[in-house]
């Protein structure tokens, strides 16, 4: 299942300003480890990734979620990130694109849930935001319920609403 082409435009849109950045040149194409003679690259980096596998994987419609797409986008820069020291011109550019793509992300609302979700994730801190978005939904309906006209969404309809709420987050 293909995402929508609107958020298809917008990630593609995301990722030519990525491309289109000077610091980007050394993430546009898959990494050669055996020219540039890094033999310990995947000691270090477990899943290798660049922009132009991130475009064509876009472009096939592979990616099944927002953050699907961004986590794999966020991908090369932060493998640059773990792999080079601090001091190194690598891993300054990919701190640098890492922020501008963040940035990026501010222009719509799929990438920016995505990338709220993804830092959450990183942070440890998912559960909270999840029992947060949980909150929130049982708030939500709750408050539908009451507004609904008698006999429709009594007892039972709550129970099922909450029956299919569970559901859903156990994917």
């Amino acid at each position: 299942k293909r995402l929508p082409a609107a958020f298809e435009k917008e990630a593609g849109e995301v990722l030519r300003k990525l491309q289109a950045n000077p610091r980007a040149a050394p993430f546009l194409e898959p990494l050669d480890t055996i020219a540039l003679q890094l033999f310990d690259y995947f000691t270090v980096v477990t899943r290798a990734m660049d922009l132009g596998t991130v475009e064509k994987s876009l472009r096939a419609g592979k990616y099944l979620s927002p953050a699907s797409f961004l986590s794999e986008a966020r991908k090369p820069f932060e493998n640059a990130i773990l792999y080079n020291a601090p001091n190194t011109k690598f891993y300054k550019a990919a701190a640098s694109l890492l922020t501008t793509l963040d940035q990026a992300c501010e222009g719509t609302a799929h990438l920016r849930a995505a990338r709220d979700f993804l830092q959450a994730r990183a942070a440890g801190t998912l559960s909270s935001l999840e029992a947060s978005l949980k909150d929130s939904l049982e708030t939500s309906l709750q408050d539908s319920l009451q507004d609904s006209p008698a006999g429709v969404g009594g007892a039972e309809g709550a129970e099922g609403a909450e029956g299919e709420e569970g559901a859903e987050g156990a994917e």
